[in-house]
């Protein structure tokens, strides 16, 4: 059944703009706390995941359903431990359900997406909860509602008003506050509404450990997206000379270009394989391969918008699939003519290719180093 999708709040994020530096990662582990090498008593991340099952949220009954529903699909992945859904109520916030001790949570394949509560709150959020129980990969499945996650919760883990009356309205034309799995941290939580009747995923949180988890970059090459607005017309070379500019004007060292597909070249081959690249938070964006990891978000400086940028082809990896796609290989500017652009926040399909533009229009682009 196809999603049908509302739009009913945006991300107002005190915090956001802050580059926030990380250094190490914690152990991805379920269960009891265990020892260090010295013998000491260590205690290990909680889990945090996407379901893999979808349930219509006006369906549900209640919180305690959806928590109940949480700890079984955990349970049944071999995944020990107290589990509470990321679903807030008129009468209780997913914050406050999930409590203040609680701390530390990773992903089921071991990459971190946040240390606190409060760094939630304030979009401290490193890779997006897109991977379920059993370790699917949301966001490469290619279908737009795979992706939605039923929250009835504000960015900042406030009720939203909008709860499908508090999950026991399945009513077509009521919504629910929802949340996209592959998009982080802007609209992860609340970034529009889903149909009550129609089924979406949940987010799940394990409870039961105060481990704190931090980061440690993979590699040293970069990616950013361009503070300036970008119109077609100069040809790649215009774009590559911006990468150049704005890399220089933030200290980064080494040599930039446009992440940007032609009808002749695919954009990841413009550049040499090997390292994967990292966004100004230490963050694997995109991985050797190509791979969306996460939103490339960031600006050269840490910095982030909430905009789309220019692409030319549905990912890093294809050409340009027809003259359109590119502006004309980026000679184009004309309103008339539609090129592919993506939007920066998301980290699946939607990242590139997903969103034609006149392409006399100003939008950002995509920079990595060589």
């Amino acid at each position: 059944m196809n999603i049908r999708l509302i739009v009913i709040a945006s991300l107002a994020c005190s915090g956001c703009q802050a580059l926030f530096h990380v250094e190490s990662v914690g152990p991805a582990a379920d269960g009891a706390p265990g020892t260090d090498a010295a013998g000491d008593s260590i205690d290990s991340p909680n889990l945090a995941f996407v379901t893999s099952m979808k349930i219509a949220p006006g369906s549900l009954g209640s919180v305690d359903a959806a928590d109940a529903m949480c700890s079984s699909l955990a349970a049944a992945a071999n995944h020990p431990g107290h589990y509470v859904a990321w679903l807030s109520s008129s009468t209780s916030r997913a914050t406050s359900r999930i409590g203040a001790a609680a701390r530390g949570w990773v992903r089921p394949d071991g990459r971190p997406f946040a240390d606190t509560l409060v760094d939630i709150a304030q979009g401290r959020i490193w890779y997006p909860l897109r991977v379920t129980e059993t370790g699917q990969d949301v966001a490469t499945t290619g279908v737009a509602g795979d992706v939605v996650v039923a929250t009835g919760t504000e960015a900042d883990g406030a009720a939203s008003i909008y709860t499908c009356d508090d999950y026991t309205n399945a009513s077509s034309s009521r919504a629910v506050g929802a949340g996209l799995a592959d998009n982080a941290p802007y609209g992860w939580t609340s970034l529009m509404g889903a149909i009550c009747s129609e089924p979406a995923r949940l987010y799940c949180f394990g409870i039961d450990h105060i481990a704190p988890v931090t980061l440690t970059p993979e590699s040293t090459r970069h990616a950013f997206v361009t503070v300036n607005d970008l119109t077609s017309g100069g040809g790649v070379a215009a774009y590559d000379q911006d990468c150049a500019t704005e890399a220089m004007g933030a200290a980064l060292t080494g040599t930039y270009r446009a992440a940007i597909a032609t009808t002749s070249q695919s954009a990841m081959s413009r550049f040499t394989p090997g390292a994967p690249w990292v966004r100004a938070d230490g963050v694997t964006a995109i991985d050797s391969s190509g791979a969306l990891l996460a939103p490339v978000l960031f600006g050269p400086s840490g910095g982030f918008d909430v905009t789309v940028a220019w692409s030319g082809a549905p990912s890093l990896t294809q050409v340009a699939p027809d003259s359109a796609s590119s502006c004309g290989d980026w000679t184009v500017s004309a309103s008339t003519t539609l090129g592919l652009t993506g939007n920066i926040t998301r980290s699946g399909h939607d990242a590139f290719g997903g969103i034609p533009n006149p392409c006399n229009n100003g939008l950002r682009v995509y920079c990595l180093q060589d």
